[in-house]
């Protein structure tokens, strides 16, 4: 701790009433002090008062580095960088006493002690870190949106109301919907290639007559679905008796049909439009006294009005057959014979012979989805759809910056959903263009070309668009910018070319350290939690009043992927019984391969262990979302239970 003394630090501690309940400030305000750090305490209501004199503390005398400790209701409020004429950025370690320290310890020793730690570990970070300098860049009020549909309209109109520009790309000679007065529409074109930062891109446009470059603040990625082909044969869909939906104006053509059948599904799941076209064509024959039979797969229902629908078609005699493979179609002179093995009733087959049968075309992702998921690092889903359902970027984001989705081409919407997309798009887009310049780190990372391999792992890590080639291919750059912080690409790096500036490796070494060594002779555990889900989970816990062992200290991180072999040996090594890393569910990781390579990493790791005849249960992997506070709370306090029977085995 001698590294930490020596620097001068800022421990400020706010509290509230809740907090007093089981943790005081001037008790905790006493055993920081102790330590040789600068402490001041104020109340948090109002939380603007309590900001105001942090700042006021970091302006007359700039220290090294600031705690912020208190309520979450005021560390939203703190800046994450403090601006200071002459000195430089600030980055304050915040700590949130009550949701993770006060709250989740009934005893107040434990909660002082286990609040004492977590400072203990804030106040190592913020030691190693560097200040940020920021830049001012200007912002270009452009919006580019490429797709010329109905989706792509929404938003032109959307953003010119706004007040901004607006640049439409079709790719054909003209736009498939009529584009808004204003827009500048660009026939013939496709978006070749995008580079800058949120707010100020270079977006590359070729044409036939060569390529365009467009300075636009925001792109936006307006693609529809497109209707396919039907997966039956030539013969069965050139019957006369076999009718296509969108060949006809399906729920007024059915009057007089005895018997009526509708085969759903055959290309994935139907689209909401399509679902409400079948919807009013079976009600309508079932009220004209047909016989009517619905073969679907999925049958997916949209809320509980899509649940009312779906039990309304039951109730009008719709007969309901759900198939595990698509049913056997085959025209005979009495009608359309359709067989299909019913997954209600096993494996038995259902015959059923109508007069009329409607086939739906199958959904499909627009014919330039893979050229645009390759073009922006953007992955697809197992259909081919861009943008897939990642609760982090749903639903108009994206995992880069400034980039944006609409329209029918990554989700299923309905009419109104398409409209609300749409001013959701325009409401994103004008909050990042509204000023004319905006402050920006001039650098995130630093990047050791004699030490680099050129293997372009970093490159690859990266989904959000801050790592590019340079066209020679001699190096690699990085665009701070559109840089979100998760570490991935240093912690990848086999050659540890990529150094962090925002989090350097010294701080998170000098943050396991402090979090690692044992706590009132007790081997602690150390939680590496990512902030996006765990911490989340963490906090929620504390507000549900669940008990937390204080020998879990508790290390956050923006991202399970900036944990490294290294971090979770070092832990060790510290003195931890045990190390747990919490991440996402790998399926809604912000940073898309994040949580995947914190599990690689940590088995490891557990692997390497084994090999050492040493137990791999030291580290522990877990996926987790932010609405799973009790799961959190049991992996964390098995993983103590477990600690402290090992050390008591150890000691006889």
């Amino acid at each position: 701790m001698a590294n930490v003394q020596n620097k001068k630090i800022v421990v400020f501690i706010a509290h509230n009433q809740a907090m007093e309940e089981s943790l005081s400030a001037n008790a905790l305000a006493k055993e920081v002090a102790d330590r040789g750090w600068t402490v001041s305490v104020a109340a948090a209501d109002p939380e603007q008062d309590a900001l105001e004199m942090l700042l006021e503390i970091c302006r007359k005398q700039p220290p090294d580095g600031v705690v912020a400790a208190g309520p979450r209701s005021f560390l939203d409020r703190v800046p994450p960088v403090i601006e200071i004429e002459g000195y430089g950025g600030l980055r304050p370690v915040p700590v949130n006493l009550v949701e993770r320290c006060a709250f989740l310890r009934r005893a107040k020793d434990d909660a002082l002690s286990s609040a004492v730690r977590q400072i203990e570990v804030a106040a190592a970070r913020c030691v190693a870190r560097q200040p940020i300098e920021m830049v001012e860049r200007s912002i270009q009020r452009v919006a580019l949106v490429v797709g010329t549909g109905n989706s792509g309209a929404l938003v032109a109109t959307h953003l010119l109301t706004a007040g901004l520009k607006v640049i439409a790309l079709a790719y054909g000679e003209q736009p498939r919907t009529p584009m808004p007065e204003g827009a500048e529409v660009i026939a013939t074109a496709r978006l070749h290639a995008l580079s800058g930062f949120p707010g100020d891109f270079q977006a590359f446009i070729t044409r036939p007559d060569g390529t365009l470059v467009k300075r636009v603040g925001a792109v936006v990625i307006a693609q529809e679905a497109q209707r396919g082909r039907p997966s039956l044969s030539d013969a069965v869909l050139a019957d006369k008796r076999v009718i296509r939906l969108n060949d006809l104006s399906t729920s007024t053509g059915n009057q007089g049909v005895r018997s009526l059948g509708i085969l759903l599904d055959l290309g994935g799941p139907e689209s909401r439009a399509v679902s409400t076209l079948v919807q009013q064509a079976a009600l309508e024959a079932a009220a004209d006294g047909a016989t009517v039979t619905v073969f679907y797969r999925h049958m997916a229902v949209h809320g509980r009005a899509g649940q009312f629908e779906y039990d309304k078609l039951r109730e009008s005699g719709v007969h309901m057959i759900r198939y595990d493979r698509a049913p056997v179609v085959e025209p005979q002179d009495n009608g359309v014979r359709v067989s299909a093995h019913d997954m209600i009733l096993g494996e038995a087959e259902i015959n059923t012979t109508v007069e009329r049968l409607i086939v739906t075309d199958p959904v499909l992702p627009s014919p330039i989805s893979s050229e645009l998921a390759r073009l922006l690092n953007q992955p697809v889903d197992r259909e081919g759809f861009l943008q897939p359902a990642n609760v982090r970027h749903l639903p108009v984001g994206s995992p880069r910056k400034g980039v944006y989705f609409a329209g029918s081409g990554h989700r299923n919407l309905s009419e109104n959903e398409a409209w609300r997309e749409a001013v959701a798009v325009a409401g994103q887009v004008t909050a990042l263009l509204s000023a004319s310049s905006m402050l920006a780190p001039k650098a995130l990372v630093q990047h050791n070309r004699e030490v680099c391999a050129m293997c372009l792992t970093c490159l690859r890590s990266c989904y959000h668009g801050a790592i590019s080639l340079a066209e020679d291919g001699s190096t690699i750059h990085f665009e701070p910018g559109a840089c979100w912080e998760c570490g991935l690409c240093a912690s990848v790096c086999p050659q540890r070319a990529i150094t962090r500036l925002f989090s350097p490796e010294a701080e998170l070494r000098a943050a396991v350290r402090a979090a690692g060594k044992p706590m009132n002779g007790e081997a602690p555990v150390v939680a590496f939690l990512c902030q996006n889900s765990p911490v989340l989970a963490l906090e929620r816990a504390g507000r549900l009043g669940l008990q937390l062992s204080p020998r879990v200290v508790v290390v956050e991180v923006p991202c399970a992927g900036y944990i490294s072999q290294t971090e979770v040996l070092a832990a060790l090594n510290a003195g931890a019984g045990r190390v747990v890393v919490a991440a996402c569910h790998e399926d809604n990781c912000r940073s898309l391969q994040g949580s995947t390579s914190a599990r690689d990493r940590s088995g490891q790791v557990r692997s390497d262990l084994k090999a050492l005849g040493l137990s791999p249960g030291r580290v522990e992997f877990e996926g987790l979302a932010a609405n799973e506070p009790y799961r959190l709370i049991e992996i964390l306090s098995g993983a103590a239970a477990a600690t402290r029977t090992e050390q008591e085995v150890a000691h006889g």
